[in-house]
């Protein structure tokens, strides 16, 4: 089953490749594109709800461009490689940008595809009209996997450091815990049973620092009273949809 386009845009937008600085790679592949076929201009181009952004570009000093009347938008469309040999006899393309301000005749596309995701469309173009083969579409394809390689690596390197803030936010809450209230505390996340202790609570039962421990050895922590109804909320949140148990220590 296809996607909807809806669900497209969700995931080019979890790529988190919109609006990212020009990139050495992804320049590289434009100027490979245009000695190959001998074009004067080629795109990276990715097509958003109501434009086309070009995270790469030869030949054109545009940076987006409306996905109205674009051949890119229409590659989207149809999953498809594009050729348009003369785009003023195509009345489809009539009022695209490039045809009437770039002067642009030709227009070869084929998707970006990861999967059913499409993310835009890779392109070579030209002021004059040409001829492009199957030959041709294939070598326009091979290079457009290595973009989508260079994608899902970005939205890999995105992802890796989005959770590398996340654990610092973490680390930052406990330390600002620490200090404010003077008292320690654990997160535990039920799914795996890891239990991630601050130095404070470390040190204040007498543990060496990282530790790591079981739940019995937490619940072993509260006053013998504390231990039942501890036990309790356990089984509760692991009976229920909670993800973390948070507990403070008095120094």
């Amino acid at each position: 089953m296809s996607l909807t386009e809806d669900e497209r845009l969700n995931l080019l937008h979890e790529a988190s490749i919109l609006d990212t600085p020009p990139t050495t790679e992804f320049d590289a592949i434009v100027r490979l594109a245009c000695n190959i076929f001998n074009m004067p201009m080629a795109l990276v181009s990715f097509v958003d709800e109501q434009r086309q952004w070009f995270k790469a570009q030869q030949g054109f000093t545009l940076k987006e461009t409306s996905r109205e009347h674009s051949f890119c938008g229409h590659v989207v469309e149809t999953g498809l490689p594009l050729v348009v040999e003369d785009a003023g006899k195509d009345s489809r393309f009539w009022e695209n940008t490039f045809v009437n301000e770039c002067s642009v005749q030709f227009y070869a596309g084929v998707p970006l595809l990861e999967g059913e995701t499409c993310y835009g469309s890779f392109c070579v173009l030209d002021t004059k009209t040409r001829r492009f083969g199957d030959r041709d579409i294939e070598q326009l394809r091979n290079l457009a996997s290595v973009i989508v390689g260079l994608i899902r690596e970005h939205r890999q390197q995105s992802q890796l450091k989005e959770q590398q803030r996340e654990l610092e936010l973490k680390q930052a809450r406990f330390e600002q815990t620490e200090r404010s209230a003077k008292v320690g505390g654990f997160e535990m996340d039920l799914n795996t049973g890891t239990i991630i202790w601050s130095d404070q609570i470390y040190r204040t039962v007498g543990l060496p620092v990282g530790k790591r421990m079981t739940s019995e050895e937490v619940i072993g922590c509260y006053a013998p009273e504390e231990r039942d109804g501890v036990s309790r909320r356990i089984r509760g949140l692991l009976n229920g949809s909670e993800i973390a148990l948070t507990k403070s220590i008095a120094s």
